[in-house]
């Protein structure tokens, strides 16, 4: 049977958004979440202490569920490693506040 006579190869599909490009989403679907990674990450940094992008996602959570201006959204765990980066790079004075693995971002 000759080979070249069947192609099974599929068309490309639309292609699925990245985690980054999700993260990134919802940094813009979420500005009041988003002004708490910042305020909480700047407190954390004034403190001196150490800390994770983790203990931030999760203040943030507590602050969106239980506090004054109640927001009703979820954060997703992927998007943490983004979030530092982004955190990061857009302040400098959070700049080199969490440790960064080298890992496939997706």
């Amino acid at each position: 049977m000759n080979q070249g006579m069947f192609d099974f190869t599929c068309p490309p599909g639309p292609t699925k958004p990245t985690t980054r490009e999700r993260a990134l989403q919802w940094i813009e679907d979420n500005p009041l979440g988003w002004q708490y990674f910042v305020k909480f990450a700047h407190e954390a940094a004034r403190s001196g202490r150490p800390t994770s992008i983790a203990m931030i996602r999760e203040r943030v959570r507590w602050e969106c569920y239980f506090g004054p201006k109640t927001e009703e959204f979820k954060i997703s765990n992927d998007y943490s490693p983004h979030f530092a980066r982004f955190l990061m790079e857009q302040y400098t004075a959070l700049d080199g506040m969490f440790v960064i693995k080298k890992a496939d971002l997706s």
